[in-house]
């Protein structure tokens, strides 16, 4: 008899632990070399994404699929390869995430409104940052591989704690209003390979007081700087086009320094600005604005 009760027990325990071995807390759907995770239905706020669900191992998190849940920290397993459009948008509990060696993008919309996401490792081999990736975050410090040659539209938009920006040695496009509303950057530090700043960039960048422009760029593209707190630029290198609005409302501009490589400059630049002083080389593109426009031109000669 006790022999039957103690075999018994040791079935209902086996039914037991196969019943919740076979119970996964994430929704899944089959693709291609695995499968990838649609939907989280767990309790747990710090999560450790497995590698394998089944058999098969887990390459990729879907579109969505942890969109506005609780989570704190979460750790992606290297497994997976792709992480789908607003995969983490809306986790305002978010503090930490590790993300997989093999990832090359990080797509649209993945981290918006992580407002609680203080900081971001991105691995070296992404090359392409998606629009809104990390858009209404609290990052403060973000450094980026070699390997990212594109920073998306509003990327880094409204990151109001966002102090430090360094660029990889990859990098070649910032998008339209990637920085806008970072009213903590001060001084990006970017790579002089960059060959394009979309417009509005760095629109009401109300600490950033200097910029160094690369030599690469040829166009400050529309409301570039807009109500930044910009005093004193240089603008040279390969830049020949200054378009409409970029430096409006800067009203701490004091001088700026206009190379004569620059043979096109739109109306309403310096919308909104006051006091300050165009310095470039005399009959340059800088003299005639200057004089056209009613603003005060000092003789500078470039070396």
């Amino acid at each position: 008899m006790k022999k039957i009760l103690y075999t018994l027990i040791l079935v209902s325990l086996a039914i037991i632990l196969l019943t919740s071995c076979g119970k996964s807390e994430y929704t899944y759907e089959k693709v291609e070399n695995g499968v990838a995770i649609t939907g989280y239905t767990g309790d747990a706020t710090h999560i450790i994404i497995p590698e394998k669900i089944g058999r098969k191992n887990v390459v990729a998190i879907g579109e969505s699929a942890f969109d506005a849940t609780r989570i704190i920290s979460v750790v992606v397993p290297d497994s997976v390869k792709t992480i789908e459009k607003y995969a983490f948008r809306r986790c305002g509990n978010l503090t930490n995430i590790v993300l997989p060696k093999g990832l090359n993008r990080i797509e649209e919309g993945t981290f918006t409104f992580c407002s609680a996401l203080q900081k971001i490792d991105i691995p070296n081999g992404v090359e392409y940052i998606g629009t809104n990736a990390f858009a209404g975050t609290a990052l403060s410090k973000v450094t980026l591989p070699d390997s990212v040659k594109v920073v998306g539209d509003y990327v880094f938009y409204n990151c109001t704690h966002l102090t430090s920006f360094k660029a990889g040695k990859g990098l070649e496009e910032l998008g339209k209003y990637a920085f806008a509303n970072c009213i903590s950057l001060k001084s990006p530090e970017l790579n002089e390979g960059l060959k394009k700043m979309g417009n509005n960039c760095f629109e009401h960048c109300s600490s950033m007081t200097e910029f160094d422009i690369p030599a690469k760029v040829e166009t400050l593209e529309m409301g570039l700087f807009a109500h930044s707190a910009i005093e004193n630029i240089t603008i040279a290198g390969g830049v020949k086009k200054i378009s409409y609005y970029v430096f409006e409302g800067c009203k701490s501009l004091n001088n700026v320094y206009i190379s004569p490589s620059v043979n096109e400059m739109d109306s309403n630049i310096f919308n909104e600005c006051k006091g300050f002083v165009i310095h470039g080389v005399r009959d340059s593109q800088a003299e005639i604005y200057a004089d056209t426009y009613g603003f005060k031109f000092q003789e500078y000669n470039f070396e």
